[in-house]
């Protein structure tokens, strides 16, 4: 903003303060012009952001549902192979995994996302909103986080059982294998249950999460 000395000799009193005042409605409307042209662009700022966020909750929505469908018939994979093992340990050469066509130690992962809410935060729109709405935002992507680290140790589960199993070699046979590393797979289902369980629980909470901020809004 540059302000322009007055020109000339201010002979009067009346002179001087006309000047001023004239001065002074400039720098005002200029503040205000400038005033109204950040406010335009925060509030645009605030829409992108905005925008961008919902979308991504909305992918994150969708990306979570099939993994959180298939648990229940992933659970009952794994009980599955606990009692094939205690069969097989408790009587050895009882099991035939030929009849077991439907088991499998498949694991579904969901993929989610926080860039658009780090970007927002990283251009100051985050700023931009109000307290409840950073504090609903804040509270789905700490859930988001809690349930991404608790499925990555559930696939750590999952891989440590589907190690093990592979030594059932091809065709599949529990009765060439010991009964140590038989052990070791009922172990491992077991945990891989208990992580799997807690993975259900928070991903039904996160699914909770994002539908309360995908309803529409009503300003």
């Amino acid at each position: 903003m540059h302000i322009h000395l007055p020109k000339g000799h201010l002979s009067s009193l009346r002179g001087w303060l006309l000047e001023l005042l004239t001065i002074t409605c400039g720098i005002l409307i200029a503040l205000s012009l400038e005033g109204m042209g950040e406010w335009r662009h925060n509030r645009q700022l605030l829409h992108e952001a905005r925008t961008n966020i919902l979308a991504e909750l909305r992918d994150n929505h969708r990306s979570i549902s099939n993994p959180l469908e298939v648990i229940p018939d992933e659970l009952a994979n794994l009980r599955r192979v606990i009692t094939l093992c205690r069969q097989e340990r408790a009587r050895r050469g009882s099991v035939d995994l030929k009849k077991e066509e439907n088991l499998s130690l498949a694991f579904t992962l969901a993929t989610v996302s926080s860039t658009s809410w780090n970007t927002a935060q990283a251009i100051g729109a985050v700023s931009l909103m109000d307290y409840q709405e950073i504090k609903k935002y804040t509270a789905v992507y700490e859930i988001q986080a809690e349930t991404m680290a608790i499925q990555r140790q559930t696939m750590d589960k999952w891989l440590q059982v589907q190690r093990v199993a592979s030594l059932l070699g091809d065709p599949p046979s529990l009765k060439d294998v010991s009964t140590s590393d038989i052990a070791d797979i009922e172990r491992g289902a077991s945990e891989a249950i208990s992580y799997t369980s807690a993975l259900r629980t928070l991903e039904t909470e996160l699914q909770k999460q994002y539908e309360g901020l995908l309803e529409p809004r009503t300003d």
